[in-house]
């Protein structure tokens, strides 16, 4: 969790140098992306998971979960639950949901907004659990499709932190770190 507004990279293999350029650029406060495709099921997915401190223990969705289960001696026991299911609500209870959304970077040329690939041909990730943070993608991909009659891809939108005060499940309110997507054009915007 990002405490000072700071976007963390997590590259070990080095394999994404121009997206480091990229938020070296904005001080790692801020980044530039753009969705690849004009449907959010294509580049935002949903799933359920449970960790220990050393692995994945459950994984699944809204159709089925799967538990992971070590046997010994042999390979680890993928055991699933359908949805519906007492055992299916059991684990998913215990579950927290991860959400990946896959996106580019881009840029504000003279021509207007650019999709860039310094890395090659692909997408990178932004990782988060977070309920506000997949609220506040839905909404500014609703309010941005409302102007653009449902055209999202290619849209340079900023990426940053925000920390608005939320209340948690006791009923105190504490700053929480937030995704926010914001169009910014670098110049006025008519």
């Amino acid at each position: 969790v990002s405490r000072d507004g700071r976007i963390y990279l997590h590259d070990d293999t080095n394999r994404a140098p121009g997206l480091k350029k990229a938020l070296e650029a904005g001080q790692y406060k801020s980044l530039t992306i753009a969705f690849p495709f004009n449907d959010p099921r294509l580049f935002v997915q949903q799933r359920f998971v449970l960790y220990s401190a050393t692995k994945l223990l459950a994984y699944g969705d809204e159709r089925a979960i799967h538990v992971i289960e070590e046997t010994k001696g042999k390979d680890p026991l993928h055991i699933r639950y359908v949805a519906g299911t007492d055992d299916y609500d059991k684990v998913v209870r215990r579950c927290n949901v991860a959400v990946s959304v896959y996106f580019v970077l881009a840029e504000w040329g003279g021509d207007g907004p650019q999709v860039v690939f310094p890395d090659g041909f692909g997408f990178y990730r932004l990782r988060f659990t977070s309920r506000n943070s997949s609220r506040s993608l839905k909404q500014a991909l609703d309010y941005v499709t409302k102007f653009t009659y449902g055209r999202i891809a290619g849209l340079p939108l900023e990426l940053s932190l925000d920390y608005p005060e939320r209340s948690d499940s006791t009923g105190i309110r504490r700053k929480v770190p937030v995704w926010r997507f914001l169009m910014r054009p670098p110049e006025r915007f008519a």
